[in-house]
């Protein structure tokens, strides 16, 4: 009969038979102590499903790395946006969703969180504003943290609550390291004989090339001759590019692991209970703590709303007291805006310190006469900003800042739904109508938007003189607006400078490569 030792399903050693020792011991001769079972191991197999991560896997990485191939880091990629920026988290968001699948239970904000997420990851690959790109790449990033952190297996309160933007980026970072050992089991595991000895030399080979990533700029810098040889070794081996070649293998190196580890963790990631207390609330404040502080503010915009009125309501003969159409949408409009973010803060840190506290009434009221006066500050920062267009034009920042007071005023809109019905779900809609704002915002064209409002302006007359140079700075989707110009200005000077100003934008447009170019 034979034995066997468990140790990951190897027989036992060929000197080890339990009835020698068995027969000693019942002689009452000299018996040798027992040899200890070889340590035991694993012997789970990777299932299809970890080897289809390892593929996906790899094709994401090769495509990365092709991708970020002119840009020394990564994060100036997902700054500079592109079709490729596109097709990579479009690619990493469909595996993590396939291999979520099963197990995800969808509601109507996780999926309003996740559309929001594919949306704001197409956006770099439908404008060609650079500006745009730029400030989407943060709101993407922290929409894929959200969605990864859902689809690991987190309570969709955690995920959209509060904490929900810092438990993101905790678990995408962690998650990115997790599972590297997991890549080693699953590359030597697969297979039996030479391809787990192949897939062994496979995983030492990755471990030495992150290794000398470090190593060889270091001994290259320390002697002359050594780098030189280094030098010329990597000149014969991966021609005249040899740093960019190096700088490929070294980052798929880094990226595969990384990238295996964030899907391995979905693949695996467990249901989890919402923890219990997660929801922190704040102290109870009195009525007469907060109803002070609101009756305070509430007396000084009262006072500020009236003298608005009189410019609002009081037609243009109200505006020579202050200099004019112009002057007067010049002053203070960014003050306004300021005030009304700051306002916005008080009424949802009173509803935050009374969450837990019996309704008042009256810190309902005072609450609501808040938001009101803060309402007549956005409808006068919003005319003084009509003014301001009309004579001026449009600009990034002014257009920029027009989406901040719509913003203001849907939040707003919340706080006065959460003030009427506590059982409002504040800061799900808020994160939720926020990033459909800025998908829409980015979708529009802002550049396009920005060249038509000044070209047809200046050409219906409205405006009296236009800046051809800012029209040239633009993106390649402001292109029909300025040949517009070009045709039908009467100034020459205007049209030359319009003329030029679309050759600028569209050589620029064809001198983009091709990871950065849009749809």
């Amino acid at each position: 009969m034979s034995h066997s030792i468990s140790n990951g399903g190897r027989p036992a050693p060929p000197w080890y038979d339990p009835a020698d020792f068995s027969a000693q011991k019942r002689a009452g001769g000299a018996t040798e102590k027992t040899p200890a079972p070889l340590p035991t191991r694993s012997a789970t197999a990777p299932t299809r499903q970890d080897v289809a991560v390892l593929a996906c896997s790899v094709l994401l990485a090769l495509f990365w790395c092709a991708a970020v191939s002119p840009f020394a880091l990564s994060a100036l990629f997902g700054l500079a946006g592109g079709a490729a920026l596109c097709a990579g988290v479009l690619g990493f968001l469909g595996c993590a969703l396939a291999l979520a699948a099963r197990r995800a239970r969808w509601t109507r904000w996780s999926r309003a969180l996740v559309a929001l997420t594919l949306g704001l990851a197409c956006v770099p690959a439908l404008t060609a504003d650079e500006w745009v790109r730029a400030l989407n790449a943060p709101v993407l990033a922290l929409s894929c943290m959200l969605t990864y952190l859902l689809l690991s297996g987190h309570p969709e309160g955690e995920v959209l609550g509060a904490s929900g933007p810092v438990r993101g980026v905790a678990a995408f970072v962690r998650a990115q390291f997790a599972h590297w050992g997991d890549l080693a089991k699953v590359v030597s595991a697969r297979g039996r004989g030479g391809w787990r000895a192949i897939g062994s030399v496979v995983v030492g080979a990755l471990c030495a090339l992150v290794v000398l990533a470090w190593a060889l700029p270091l001994l290259a810098s320390a002697d002359a001759a050594f780098g030189a040889l280094v030098g010329d070794a990597l000149d014969v081996l991966l021609g005249a590019d040899a740093t960019g070649r190096v700088m490929d293998v070294c980052r798929f190196a880094i990226v595969l692991p990384m990238c295996f580890s964030l899907l391995f963790g979905v693949l695996h990631a467990q249901p989890r209970p919402a923890e219990a207390g997660a929801t922190w609330r704040g102290p109870r404040a009195s009525v007469a703590s907060v109803g002070t502080m609101l009756v305070l503010l509430d007396a000084v915009y009262l006072a500020f709303v009236v003298v608005q009125s009189s410019y609002l309501f009081g037609g243009p003969g109200a505006l020579g007291l202050v200099g004019g159409y112009a002057a007067y949408a010049r002053s203070g409009f960014f003050e306004l805006v300021g005030v009304a973010a700051l306002n916005l803060a008080v009424v949802l840190i009173c509803i935050w310190l009374r969450a837990d506290a019996t309704r008042s009434r009256v810190i309902c009221t005072l609450e609501l006469a808040l938001v009101g006066s803060t309402a007549v500050m956005l409808v006068s920062a919003a005319w003084r900003m009509g003014l301001y267009v009309g004579e001026y034009g449009l600009t990034r920042l002014r257009l920029l800042t027009i989406w901040g007071m719509v913003a203001i005023a849907f939040l707003l809109a919340l706080a006065v739904a959460k003030a009427l019905r506590p059982r409002t779900r504040l800061f799900r809609a808020a994160l939720v109508g926020v990033l459909g704002l800025w998908l829409a915002f980015a979708l529009v064209g802002p550049d396009a938007l920005i060249a038509q409002v000044n070209v047809y302006g200046y050409l219906s007359g409205s405006i009296e003189r236009v800046d051809v140079d800012y029209l040239g700075g633009l993106s390649a989707d402001a292109v029909g607006p300025i040949a517009r110009l070009a045709c039908e200005a009467r100034d020459p000077n205007v049209a030359a400078g319009a003329a030029q100003a679309r050759m600028n934008v569209a050589s620029a447009a064809r001198l983009q490569p091709w990871q950065t170019r849009g749809l």
